[in-house]
């Protein structure tokens, strides 16, 4: 079990002038894939507890649907995070990299913070071995929303309005360069069979397929990592994979930031 996933509570007690501070749960697992899928599921449990969704409560009256006054609104942060597709990509390979991960969201009179690391994670994760890393594929193609909508919804029955301002437009490839068979990407998190999820398939210049697969989660990686790709993909492993658009990405979210205070040096002693 490599990579460790946490949700924090903390806020005042009233009539004391205290603070508190409570793990509402932990959650170990080897892959990053899960760990994040563990958070994003607990996200949406606090927040549908705290609030639920006017988007998807037939039974909320009308008058709570109208908008209030500009404050904290922690139920529908944690939601936005949880559903933006991207922001988890993103997420996912912060914490492959070793690096932890911190989500922070204020409510009225409480702040929840989303927590994830590898185990260990002050160590830097050791380079692959010589000759086994690959570029990862570049093929891309549009994704009609029309016929992904109709993928998902006969995979799992129903599918939120707002969730499909999340899904792509466009899938790349997530194999490695040269690879044999179909182009994949992953498309879709099943809420109803987390072992498996949607993938586009397609050779260029073919329609786009949609098929259901179960994760690879092969360990083996650096401080053994799983492979997040789907079984019995054509190799190698999803570790051995070198994507510069997703570094750009990471570069861009671990870069210091301006409207931050900065941590000041320790001077050694």
């Amino acid at each position: 079990m490599n990579y460790r996933s946490e949700i924090h509570a903390e806020g005042p007690v009233y009539g004391t002038g205290h603070t508190a501070h409570h793990i509402l749960g932990t959650h170990h697992t080897i892959s990053p894939v899960l760990a994040l899928r563990w958070l994003s599921g607990q996200a949406l449990h606090i927040a549908d507890r705290l609030d639920p969704d006017p988007a998807s409560t037939p039974w909320l009256p009308p008058a709570a649907r109208q908008a209030t006054a500009p404050e904290p609104d922690g139920p529908t942060d944690l939601r936005i995070w949880a559903e933006d597709r991207k922001e988890q990509r993103v997420a996912r390979e912060r914490i492959k990299t070793g690096h932890p991960l911190f989500v922070v969201i204020p409510d009225r009179d409480c702040t929840y913070t989303l927590f994830a690391c590898r185990h260990h994670a002050d160590a830097p994760p050791p380079p692959p071995p010589p000759g086994q890393t690959m570029h990862q594929c570049e093929a891309t193609t549009a994704v009609p929303p029309v016929a992904l909508l109709v993928a998902i919804l006969a995979g799992q029955g129903r599918v939120l309005g707002n969730d499909l301002g999340y899904a792509p437009t466009r899938a790349r490839c997530e194999l490695g360069t040269r690879h044999q068979g179909e182009h994949a990407d992953h498309v879709w998190d099943w809420d109803h069979e987390p072992t498996h999820a949607l993938w586009a398939r397609w050779n260029t210049g073919s329609v786009l397929r949609y098929e259901s697969l179960p994760w690879c989660e092969t360990a083996g990686g650096p401080q053994n990592d799983a492979c997040t790709l789907y079984w019995n993909h054509p190799h190698p492993h999803a570790w051995a994979l070198h994507d510069p658009e997703t570094d750009a990405l990471l570069r861009k979210a671990l870069a210091p930031r301006p409207d931050l205070p900065q941590r000041p040096k320790q001077e050694p002693n």
